[in-house]
């Protein structure tokens, strides 16, 4: 069976300096294998079982991505690479729901389960994921929560590490809140979004400059493009980040 997908050598060589000994002691298999075989069943949407031969065991493929999760190294790869050439000058943040699997969602009956970061709605049990990238569609930074929870009750959260003085922030009105609003002037930001239909007041806000935040938009389709993604399989939501950290590595750092 040919293979559908392989780390080449340039993508491999900006990874291996990154990657960590094994605490353990213990001589690692092939790293190129190994992370192409958990790209190609996130990817794909596979059962780890069913990843080629030619990756290795299943169980071994398994074992280094949860540990590697668990132990946020994919989240550490991740923020080096995007870090690297981010121009933050500008930047968009925006949420998307990702309805959780069956797989993910057993045993979740309540309203909301912060351990698992899902959450009912009206379409069912939900995660959100939520994005921040910079002006050249690069990700910057992913974070999630359940899906029941507002955009903005994240926002801050997700820009502060990277809003300083004169960072332009767009986004849509969804994070239209005066407490958002008082913190990007306090940090001496510049606030793009468009105001609630319903507000008294009608802040101004730059029309043009709000049309390019379809970038961000264009993005989660990209992401949710892998089949492991959308909808979510993974019970624990770290191991679910870890699996949009990879896509966003292959898709946009590599």
């Amino acid at each position: 069976m040919s293979l559908t997908f392989w780390l080449s050598d340039e993508q491999f060589n900006k990874l291996r300096p990154l990657l960590l000994n094994d605490p353990r002691g213990v001589a690692r298999v092939d790293d190129r294998r190994v992370l192409s075989g958990i790209i190609y069943c996130l990817q794909g949407g596979y059962r780890w079982p069913d990843v080629p031969p030619e990756y290795g065991p299943a169980k071994m493929l398994y074992n280094r991505f949860r540990r590697w999760s668990a132990t946020g190294v994919f989240g550490r790869i991740f923020e080096a690479l995007a870090h690297e050439a981010a121009d933050l000058s500008p930047l968009m943040i925006d949420a998307s729901r990702v309805k959780a699997h069956r797989i993910a969602a057993n045993g979740v009956k309540k309203k909301t389960r912060g351990g698992r970061a899902i959450g009912r709605t009206k379409g069912g049990l939900n995660s959100k994921l939520h994005l921040v990238c910079d002006g050249r569609g690069r990700p910057v930074h992913l974070h999630v929560s359940a899906g029941n929870k507002a955009d903005i009750a994240h926002a801050r959260q997700c820009l502060e590490p990277y809003v300083t003085k004169g960072t332009t922030v767009t986004v849509d009105r969804g994070y239209d809140a005066i407490h958002l609003r008082d913190w990007l002037t306090d940090m001496e930001a510049k606030p793009c979004i468009p105001p609630r239909k319903n507000r008294t007041i009608q802040c101004a806000y730059d029309i043009e400059l709000y049309k390019t935040r379809n970038i961000v938009e264009r993005m989660f389709n990209r992401l949710k493009d892998w089949r492991q993604l959308s909808p979510r399989t993974f019970r624990c939501p770290g191991n679910f980040l870890a699996a949009a950290h990879i896509a966003a590595i292959v898709i946009w750092l590599l």
